[in-house]
């Protein structure tokens, strides 16, 4: 317990012991930090930049998302409500 009061998660107030529960629970839970980059893929191989690859060769757990470029033209089918109404659209 002695230990919890050198982070400031707990203190003496005279025979007892007083902790900040928010603060306990912080102590206790495990430490995690995030680095993001972007790399390339070349041949479906995901090429590390140089700065980054001691950090990812010591890491425990590596967390990827595929970014995917969205399609420049929306097209819509040629059959359907959408072509039926651009081609004959409804005026009043």
């Amino acid at each position: 317990m002695g230990s919890w009061l050198g982070l400031g998660c707990a203190e003496v107030m005279g025979d007892k012991l007083q902790i900040d529960l928010d603060q306990f629970l912080e102590f206790l839970s495990p430490r995690i930090t995030n680095t993001q980059f972007n790399a390339k893929v070349n041949n479906g191989k995901i090429e590390i930049p140089a700065e980054y690859q001691d950090e990812i060769h010591n890491a425990e757990i590596v967390q990827i998302v595929i970014l995917k470029p969205l399609s420049k033209k929306k097209s819509f089918p040629q059959t359907g409500i959408i072509a039926q109404l651009t081609a004959n659209p409804i005026m009043k």
